[in-house]
């Protein structure tokens, strides 16, 4: 998971742990989830678009590349990003907890909390 606010990810950690998931995270810039991930393959990936080097970019075409699922979850609004995002689930923050376990089992093939 990418989050750059500290809060929010400590939040979102709380609300999958506790629904079962296992989590990466929260890591707050791309240059340390890029370094993340050339060692490690996630199921899914909840990110947000703006962390604190900048774009998530290089992230969502690593992610795309490797063809790993990705859940936006950001303050911006989908038009908002730096790069064509048309085809990703995107939530909006703040978003209910239900809403976001309901999008990315949904994501992950899964039936959901």
């Amino acid at each position: 998971m990418t989050e750059d606010d500290a809060i929010v990810g400590f939040d979102l950690t709380d609300i999958l742990e506790a629904a079962g998931y296992r989590i990466a995270g929260p890591v707050n810039s791309s240059a340390k989830a890029l370094d993340w991930l050339r060692a490690n393959v996630p199921d899914a990936v909840v990110l947000d678009v703006v962390l604190k080097d900048g774009s998530c970019t290089e992230i969502v075409r690593e992610l795309r590349r490797r063809q790993i699922p990705f859940l936006i979850y950001s303050g911006r609004r989908q038009h908002q990003a730096d790069l064509d995002l048309s085809d990703a689930k995107w939530l909006e923050k703040p978003a209910a907890h239900h809403d976001i376990l309901t999008a990315l089992a949904c994501l992950l093939g899964t039936s959901g909390s």
